[in-house]
């Protein structure tokens, strides 16, 4: 559940829930108020990789770390999935 203070962002123009859930997992390590879920993005391709979230503490900067790698990791394997798709467009 997402605390009340944190939909106060929102409010401010162009800014949108993941841009929310960013921000305050950036400052996750050093705000105790400040603990987002991770995006079920990153559960999906931890639970993909083998990577077990619940191994780190969720306060810890290797946490916040970790979290920001899986999401460049999911861009990447976005990118091998649309090449392979338009691999197999052009060859039919």
């Amino acid at each position: 559940m997402r605390p009340i203070w944190s939909k106060a962002y929102l409010h401010f123009y162009g800014i949108e829930p993941v841009t929310v859930n960013i921000f305050l997992r950036e400052l996750r390590p050093f705000w105790s108020k400040a603990d987002p879920d991770p995006l079920p993005a990153v559960k999906k391709l931890a639970r993909h990789l083998s990577v077990d979230l619940g191994r780190y503490r969720r306060k810890s900067l290797t946490f916040a770390r970790v979290e920001a790698g899986l999401i460049r990791r999911r861009h990447e394997f976005r990118l091998k999935i649309t090449s392979r798709r338009d691999v197999r467009q052009k060859a039919a």
